[in-house]
């Protein structure tokens, strides 16, 4: 582990750990990045803007994949470092255009996501995990069904990719295996009073959490993309669910009245 995180300056200590499948990347109070690990796994050349920022360019965030980090700055732009999805981020997202500059990234195992400011999402990375793919309603979302946020799965195996959109619908990409074609239609195209209003994942599954309340989930089946109690996908009125937490093979929902149930 670098020096600079044992013993940190002041005002340079580390707030947050990422990690690859051998490497982390710390990024630290003062908005640079260290790495240590692997080389080819993105533990060594940390990029130069990143490992010493300058200000306004500040690290805000990292994405990790297996074999690679993505740091998203202040001024919205995001550079890369390790081997595979590395070096092939898109230069729009490199660069980024005034009033396009990325507000979000997410990753899959082996490709990564950027929400830009204006509501479409770039790939890039390995198509089996969402690098290609994306459909045209998130490279492209016309007014009023922007892309608002991303999740993903995948840190076990591959993955994919979901966007919540502005409408409350959410298409999905990625390995279909683990939620990347199988969304149901009650949330690729919601009912109205049925918007989908929050994504969360497993390490191979998601859930949807509703405007009625209800929750819909799919993928793979041993990480909760299946199985759902009938009082969470269909709630009575007063016990609606309130909010979705999980692990890396369950969820938990909260709901009116305190009552958690599980699945996965």
């Amino acid at each position: 582990m670098p020096e600079d995180l044992t013993t940190p300056i002041l005002g340079a200590g580390a707030i947050a750990i990422f990690s690859a499948d051998w490497a982390f990347a710390a990024l630290k109070a003062d908005g640079s990045v260290s790495a240590w690990g692997f080389a080819s796994y993105g533990g060594s050349n940390v990029p130069e803007d990143i490992a010493d920022p300058t200000p306004g360019k500040e690290v805000v965030t990292i994405a990790s994949a297996a074999y690679a980090f993505v740091a998203l700055k202040a001024d919205g732009s995001v550079k890369g470092w390790g081997t595979y999805g590395a070096a092939d981020v898109p230069p729009s997202v490199v660069h980024p255009e005034p009033g396009q500059e990325v507000v979000e990234i997410a990753s899959t195992r082996p490709a990564f996501a950027a929400l830009k400011a204006d509501g479409p999402v770039s790939v890039w990375g390995n198509s089996v995990g969402g690098g290609s793919g994306a459909p045209a309603d998130v490279t492209n979302p016309v007014p009023g069904a922007e892309v608002v946020a991303i999740a993903s799965n995948g840190k076990i195996y591959n993955g994919a990719f979901a966007a919540l959109k502005a409408d409350g619908s959410v298409p999905t990409w990625g390995d279909p295996t683990t939620g990347g074609s199988d969304a149901p239609v009650n949330v690729t195209a919601p009912p109205v009073g049925a918007e989908v209003i929050a994504i969360m994942s497993t390490g191979l599954a998601f859930a949807a959490l509703k405007a009625d309340g209800s929750v819909s989930v799919w993928g793979d089946e041993s990480c909760g993309g299946s199985g759902a109690p009938l009082d969470v996908t269909n709630p009575v009125p007063g016990f609606d669910v309130v909010a979705v937490a999980s692990t890396s093979r369950a969820f938990a929902a909260l709901k009116n009245g305190w009552l958690c149930f599980c699945v996965g």
